[in-house]
C-alpha cells in the first residue's frame, strides 16, 4: 500500500514537471502589478518601468551655470556646436531630382539655423529637442525645446514612464507655465543626443564629468584674483620722524602727519617725489607667489578640456602640450565626424524617413552630408581621390564633379546646351552642324525639315488610332 502511494506521487510529480506551462496574460507595465512583480521586473533588466539614468533637472540648472561663468567652457562648447553643425550641409545622391528636393525641404523647415542650437542644448543639457510642425499631414517647419522642460509621460504621483502594452514608450510633454502640459506623440518630436547609457536614456552631458573641474577652477581663479589684488604687489610705508629727529627736538604732532599726507597725495602717479627730511620711506615685498597656483590652474584646464574631448591646443596650455598639437588636431576632426555620423542616423531616422514617406520617395535616398573644417583633412582627401583618379578607380562624371563643388562651395555644373541642338529638342540639326545661321534664318529651314515632319506624324498617328478604337467600341456596343 506504501509502495502504491509512493509510486503515485512519484507519478505526479514527473508528470508536473512535464507538463507545458500554459499561456499567462500579459499586463500593461505599471497596471495591476504587485510589488514582488514590480521588483521582479526592475531586477530583470528587461523592460522596466523608469529610464536607465533618470532625468535631473538640477544637474541642468548647474550645467546652465558652469556655461555661463566659465570662459573655457563657453569656448569649448560654443566651437563643438558650430563644428558639428558645420559652415554648410547638403546632399548628395545618384537622383538629382530627389537631392533637389531634399535640400528643398531642410531650407523651408529652418534645419540649418535650428541644428547649432539643438546641438549646444546636447552639451549643456544632454540632449536637443525640437516639435515637429505639422499643416495637412505634412511637415512644414521645427520649433526647439527647452529641454529642462521637456521630458517623458510619466503615471500620476510616480516617476514611473508611460507604456503601451508592447512596452514602448507612449510619449513625452513639455512644462507650459500657467498651462496644462502639452504632450507629443514620439513621431512629433526629434531628439538628439551623444551620449547615453542604454536606448531609454534622454541623455547625459560631459559638463557633468567636468563639474568639479571647473568649479575648483573657477572658485581658485576668484581666490587667486583677491590675493592679487590685495597682497600681489609691494606696499609702500613711511615713517614720521627718527633717533636723529627726537634729538632735534622734532615732535609729531597731528599737524605734521597732515602736512606728510599733502606730499604723499599724488604718490600713485608721480614720477618724483619730494619729501621732507623728517619722513622715512620703506617698502613690503609681495606675499603671495602665483606661479604655483597658475600651474595648478593649467592642470584644471587640461582636464576639462580632455572631458570636452577639444585638443589641449585651443584653452590655457604649457610649451609642453603644443609639440602634440598636429596630432590632437587630427583627433579631434574624427571625433566631429563620428558625432556627426550619430547626428545624421538621427535626423534620418526621426525626420527625413517622415518626409520620404510623405513624398513616397524611393530607394536610393539622398545622403546628408557635411563640409569638413580641417584643410589638412580635406588635403589628404584630395590626395587620395587623385590617386583613385591616376589608377581609374574613379571616372569623372557630372554626379562626382557637383558633389566636389558642394563640398567647396562652389557653384553647381549645369547641363550645357549643344551649339549645333535642334530648336525643338530634336536631336542635333543639320543645318546648324555646318553653317552658323540666325535664328530667323533658320526658322525656313525648319518647316523642311525631316525629322520634326516625322515628330508630327508620330504624334497624329497614336490619336487617329484613338478614335478609330473609339468608333469601333461604340458600334461594338450598339
Amino acid at each position: 500500500m506504501a509502495y502504491r502511494d509512493e509510486r503515485g506521487r512519484l507519478k505526479r510529480i514527473v508528470d508536473a514537471v512535464r507538463r507545458k506551462p500554459g499561456p499567462t496574460p500579459r499586463k500593461a507595465l505599471g497596471e495591476g502589478y504587485s510589488l514582488e512583480e514590480l521588483v521582479s521586473i526592475a531586477r530583470r533588466k528587461s523592460v522596466t518601468l523608469q529610464e536607465r539614468i533618470p532625468r535631473n533637472e538640477v544637474l541642468m540648472l548647474r550645467n546652465e551655470v558652469l556655461y555661463r561663468l566659465d570662459p573655457l567652457i563657453w569656448a569649448g562648447v560654443n566651437k563643438i556646436s558650430r563644428l558639428v553643425s558645420s559652415e554648410k550641409i547638403f546632399f548628395t545622391g545618384s537622383n538629382e531630382e530627389d537631392t533637389t528636393i531634399m535640400e528643398m525641404f531642410i531650407d523651408r523647415i529652418k534645419l540649418r539655423s535650428i541644428l547649432p542650437f539643438m546641438i549646444k542644448d546636447i552639451f549643456i543639457y544632454g540632449y536637443g529637442v525640437a516639435e515637429i510642425i505639422r499643416e495637412v499631414n505634412k511637415i512644414v517647419r521645427l520649433a526647439q525645446i527647452d529641454p529642462k522642460e521637456f521630458d517623458y509621460q510619466r503615471q500620476e504621483g510616480s516617476d514611473y514612464i508611460l507604456r503601451n502594452s508592447d512596452g514602448s514608450i507612449k510619449g513625452y510633454r513639455q512644462k507650459v507655465t500657467g498651462q496644462e502640459d502639452k504632450k507629443f506623440k514620439p513621431e512629433d518630436v526629434i531628439i538628439i543626443k551623444f551620449y547615453v547609457l542604454g536606448e531609454e536614456c534622454l541623455g547625459l552631458t560631459p559638463l557633468e564629468a567636468v563639474f568639479k573641474s571647473s568649479w575648483i577652477k573657477i572658485n581658485l581663479e576668484e581666490s587667486l584674483g583677491e590675493a592679487v589684488y590685495r597682497h600681489g604687489y609691494p606696499i609702500y610705508w613711511y615713517k614720521l620722524g627718527s633717533i636723529e629727529a627726537d634729538a632735534k627736538g622734532f615732535e609729531v604732532t597731528p599737524e605734521k602727519v597732515k602736512e606728510a599726507k599733502k606730499y604723499l597725495h599724488d604718490l600713485a602717479s608721480a614720477n618724483e617725489l619730494v619729501i621732507p627730511w623728517w619722513v622715512t620711506p620703506g617698502r613690503l615685498d609681495a606675499k603671495s607667489e602665483i606661479k604655483g597656483v597658475s600651474d595648478f590652474l593649467q592642470f584644471l584646464s587640461a582636464e576639462i578640456l580632455a572631458g570636452l574631448e577639444v585638443p589641449k591646443v585651443y584653452g590655457t596650455t604649457t610649451e609642453s602640450v603644443q609639440s602634440n598639437v598636429s596630432q590632437e588636431t587630427l583627433d579631434f576632426e574624427k571625433t566631429i565626424r563620428t558625432m556627426q555620423g550619430i547626428l545624421v542616423n538621427q535626423l534620418d531616422e526621426q525626420l527625413f524617413a517622415s518626409f520620404r514617406k510623405e513624398i513616397k520617395m524611393e530607394y536610393p535616398y539622398p545622403q546628408l552630408k557635411f563640409t569638413e573644417h580641417s584643410e589638412e583633412t580635406k588635403m589628404f582627401k584630395a590626395r587620395r581621390l587623385a590617386q583613385y583618379a591616376k589608377y581609374n578607380f574613379i571616372t569623372p562624371d557630372e554626379a562626382i564633379e557637383n558633389d566636389l563643388r558642394k563640398i567647396e562651395n562652389l557653384s553647381l555644373k549645369g547641363k550645357v546646351k549643344r551649339k549645333d541642338a535642334c530648336v525643338f529638342g530634336m536631336g542635333s540639326c543639320p543645318v546648324r552642324q555646318t553653317v552658323k545661321v540666325s535664328l530667323e534664318s533658320l526658322a525656313k529651314f525648319c518647316s523642311n525639315c525631316s525629322k520634326k515632319k516625322n515628330r508630327e506624324t508620330e504624334e497624329v498617328i497614336p490619336e487617329i488610332v484613338e478614335e478609330e478604337e473609339e468608333v469601333e467600341e461604340e458600334g461594338i456596343n450598339a
